[in-house]
């Protein structure tokens, strides 16, 4: 049986998925540097997929089926964007506390990585550069994730003596 924290978290692993495949997409393109990416990318769609879908999908039960699609296609689009930051925050938060632990190993262009406060600003510029490069298609994907898991997770539900107003 689904209950609204399954389907939370459900979706959260939906999101994971599509951020780690993003992730390694990123280090089969860009190498070395970006090997560990897909686990920040994955741990990113996790965390705000499940969040978003348990903020969004599961606090406005509508008695129309049709407004569970749209309020999980917002989810999906907000964790493919939101997403985004998560992931180049955690992974820069990775090479910092690498190098603090490392006693002293640098990045690839010889120099120490960004310091804990700093990494707040990069993760922003991070950001921007990556959802004008791929956001529109991790917002599409994730727009479609959200809106399909909706329309299968809630009338799934509705099997085992739910109505679509409350799951």
């Amino acid at each position: 049986m689904w209950n609204p924290l399954r389907r939370s978290l459900a979706f959260g692993l939906i999101c994971a998925m599509i951020g780690g495949i993003f992730g390694l997409l990123l280090y089969r393109e860009g190498g070395d540097p970006y090997r560990f990416f897909f686990l920040a990318s994955g741990t990113a769609g996790f965390l705000c997929g499940a969040l978003l879908w348990r903020v969004l999908p599961e606090r406005y039960p509508l008695r129309q089926p049709h407004w569970r699609m749209i309020w999980g296609g917002l989810a999906g689009g907000l964790t493919g964007i939101t997403a985004h930051y998560l992931a180049w925050l955690l992974d820069l938060w990775a090479a910092r506390l690498s190098f603090v632990l490392a006693g002293g190993s640098s990045t690839t262009l010889g120099r120490q990585p960004m310091t804990f406060l700093e990494t707040f600003w990069g993760a922003a510029g991070l950001t921007v550069y990556s959802l004008v490069l791929i956001g529109w298609l991790s917002l599409m994907l994730c727009s479609a994730a959200g809106g399909l898991w909706a329309a299968v997770s809630f009338r799934a539900g509705r099997g085992a003596g739910q109505t679509a107003a409350h799951p």
